[in-house]
């Protein structure tokens, strides 16, 4: 979203203002682009009646009034607040949906009575999008509104310098301790269970001692997770020759270097719409 908005802005399309339901590391880049964020503060696990969720709707529609916005955007399926707070106050919306979970369960985690608004909300937006046909389909009972769209995600290329330059893709193996013979395989994306990544650790333990010995795995991503401790500990288990092969290294701006290097992508998501990090590695 962030690289959407700031492109919009640059053009000259949008006057943009970010209110996030929660704060994170995204803050400082959109300050250092020069557009305005606030944080609207709410606890999901607070949302145990319809009452307490009006409480949380009428003062963030009370926000929306005083901004005048001529649209609300809200991304993801969770700020499904963010859509009821715009109808609230009288402003039109638009709701870009970028997770592939059946409708009747992402809202698992919210009481029936909940749950069912954040769902029935799919009617209120002027344009319901979807970065894939699958993620449309999943919600294809309430496309009766025509305000379903799918739009692709995109990338922007201008993030990454010298593209396929093969001086840089050999500066990368050394800076990552790969040697000519040796097979990059890399998996990019925050360790927890959606995101399979043991599959692919239980994968090589499996494979043929010659090409065990020439692969490397490279697990980049958040490892606070519990998942992520229990894929540490299961590497643990492993001979010290398979241990040494298999690498964790924390999220990072500089993701180009592990594309450079590695030779293989794999991406082991139980579940996904449309992962940029595969446009990422078609990119290298």
């Amino acid at each position: 979203l962030f690289e959407l908005v700031s492109g919009l802005q640059k053009s000259g399309s949008i006057d943009p203002e970010v209110i996030a339901l929660e704060d994170g590391p995204l803050r400082e880049k959109y300050a250092t682009a020069g557009i305005p964020v606030s944080v609207f503060s709410y606890d999901p696990d607070k949302l145990s009646t319809v009452e307490r969720l009006n409480q949380h709707i009428l003062p963030l529609a009370s926000v929306i009034r005083q901004k005048t916005p001529s649209m609300v955007v809200a991304n993801t399926l969770r700020a499904f607040l963010a859509i009821l707070a715009a109808q609230e106050a009288g402003v039109s919306s638009v709701w870009i949906v970028r997770e592939s979970s059946p409708w009747n369960v992402f809202f698992g985690y919210l009481p029936d009575r909940v749950a069912q608004r954040a769902i029935a909300a799919i009617r209120l937006p002027q344009r319901v999008v979807f970065v894939s046909n699958a993620s449309r389909k999943v919600w294809g009972r309430f496309d009766k509104y025509n305000n379903f769209e799918v739009i692709h995600n995109g990338l922007n290329l201008s993030r990454f310098s010298k593209v396929r330059d093969m001086q840089e893709r050999a500066r990368s193996r050394t800076a990552l301790g790969l040697k000519d013979h040796s097979i990059g395989i890399l998996c990019v994306g925050t360790l927890n269970p959606r995101k399979g990544q043991k599959d692919l650790i239980e994968a090589v333990a499996l494979l043929p001692e010659d090409l065990m010995e020439r692969t490397r795995i490279l697990l980049v991503g958040d490892a606070r997770d519990s998942y992520a401790r229990r894929l540490q500990r299961r590497c643990r288990s492993f001979s010290p020759r398979l241990r040494e092969r298999i690498r964790f290294s924390p999220p990072t701006e500089s993701i180009q270097g592990f594309y450079e290097a590695a030779d293989i992508f794999v991406f082991c998501s139980r579940e996904e719409s449309f992962p940029r990090v595969t446009l990422e590695a078609m990119a290298f």
